[in-house]
């Protein structure tokens, strides 16, 4: 009897471990999908700002997921379900895209002083 006792148990504490662990890591997913969105936000807005300020194209592969990009005036904008993300660029731009799903190439085109986007894939 103490011995099946001792297997309930052990069962019992087992499976409280084992989901306090699942819940823990529901909570701690959306947390690094916001941080990974906001990092590629940031690279997205350094490759904007790199190819206005050397006059040259330049390119950023990411991996997207209902993301736009927008830019008016001096402001680029790129916003997705988990995070939004505005910077001032020292030029001035014009453009929108669809929502971006999957992998693209992202160009940024400076064209005296205006710069533009071409997105592929």
């Amino acid at each position: 009897m103490v011995e099946v006792l001792e297997y309930i148990l052990a069962f019992t504490i087992s499976s409280g471990l084992a989901a306090s662990g699942f819940v823990l890591l529901q909570g701690y997913y959306p947390l690094v999908s916001q941080m990974t969105t906001t990092s590629q936000f940031s690279q997205i807005a350094n490759t904007a700002e790199l190819a206005l300020l050397n006059d040259v194209s330049q390119t950023i592969f990411v991996s997207l997921d209902s993301a736009s990009i927008t830019c008016r005036a001096n402001l680029l904008s790129l916003s997705s379900p988990d995070a939004s993300y505005s910077t001032a660029l020292n030029g001035h731009c014009n453009f929108s895209s669809p929502p971006l799903n999957g992998q693209h190439s992202l160009t940024f085109i400076p064209n005296h002083g205006t710069l533009m986007l071409r997105v592929d894939g």
